[in-house]
């Protein structure tokens, strides 16, 4: 079955009893499909029917890329998940600012908070280097942890 059937198949209206299965289809398989689709308007069909926790996810995957949110922004509001998933690939910073004042304040605390890769609970004293959590990155002579 060739891949433009395939998405028909998946993102067709209603199908009544089905469509809790189609849902789940779908959402299983749109890693897969986003990556090989190349047409623009099989791409959008897709994104279009992705939930915003998906774009999320898919964004922070690498597979929502930075040409993506125009195509998001006609059926979903910008997230914190969604500005915070691009922002974490550097060829994709741009778009994830871009989102940004379409953001509602509690939004953008949101995206503060979920950027932080420490929780915060962690102690500030436990926290390596500037606050990266791989420890690899070296402490400075003005960092406060440094003994």
């Amino acid at each position: 079955m060739r891949l433009v059937a395939v998405v028909a198949l998946l993102v067709a209206g209603d199908l009544s009893d089905g469509e809790e299965r189609r849902t789940k289809a779908l959402a299983d398989a749109l890693p897969a499909l986003l990556s090989r689709v190349t047409r623009p308007g099989l791409r959008c069909r897709l994104l279009e029917q992705a939930d915003d926790k998906q774009l999320a996810e898919l964004a922070g995957q690498g597979v929502v890329v930075a040409a993506d949110p125009p195509t998001i922004l006609r059926a979903h509001r910008p997230t914190p998940g969604l500005v915070v998933g691009l922002a974490r690939h550097p060829d994709q910073v741009d778009a994830a600012i871009g989102l940004l004042p379409g953001l509602h304040d509690t939004d953008l605390e949101d995206v503060v908070i979920d950027w932080d890769p420490i929780p915060p609970s962690v102690p500030v004293g436990r926290r390596t280097g500037s606050g990266h959590p791989s420890g690899a990155l070296r402490r400075g002579p003005g960092d406060p942890n440094v003994g």
